[in-house]
């Protein structure tokens, strides 16, 4: 196999990985989000290329309310991918946990910082305990698969050229 042959194989590699970035799902992660109350949240919220929730998995510590797991065993609320507010509710629709971002959660950036948010849990939301969201936090962004295969694509042109130069002219 030549030089020629095997930097084009690499160079489809890498393009290939390239254009399967825009496809990925944005994952958020939440990790120790302080409430009212001195507990957290923590957990993940993954928006599906479409910008709409697609899976998530969120958990509140005990405190003024017991500690909760949201996931998709009831639908959450999220009405357009341009949204900002998303609710999501446990194992049964008798509370809720309602977080309203800065910027719609299908934008991919760093972080998105959390304006606001409650959790109340009770037939009687929201006259029942209700615990908030300490104010300007943030939900992180997990880097989704296909970027790290185009790093890694990266890596091998590099380790390619690399390769190629120590090589010693017969």
């Amino acid at each position: 196999m030549n030089k020629k042959t095997i930097l084009a194989a690499a160079l489809v590699a890498l393009f290939t990985c390239a254009a399967s970035e825009a496809k990925a799902d944005t994952i958020w992660t939440l990790k120790n989000i302080e409430l009212s109350d001195g507990t957290f949240l923590n957990g993940s919220i993954d928006i599906n290329v479409n910008g709409y929730l697609d899976k998530w998995n969120l958990t509140t510590t005990p405190g003024t309310l017991n500690g909760y797991t949201y996931t998709p065993n009831f639908n959450a609320s999220i009405n357009n991918p341009n949204d900002t507010v998303v609710t999501f509710y446990p194992g049964t629709y008798q509370g809720y946990l309602t977080l309203t971002f800065q910027n719609s959660l299908s934008v991919a950036a760093a972080t998105d910082s959390i304006v606001s948010g409650s959790e109340c849990y009770g037939w009687s939301c929201p006259n029942a305990p209700i615990r908030y969201v300490v104010a300007n936090q943030s939900a992180s962004l997990a880097t989704p698969l296909p970027a790290a295969v185009w790093l890694a694509g990266s890596g091998l042109v590099g380790l390619f050229n690399f390769v190629m130069r120590r090589q010693v002219p017969a």
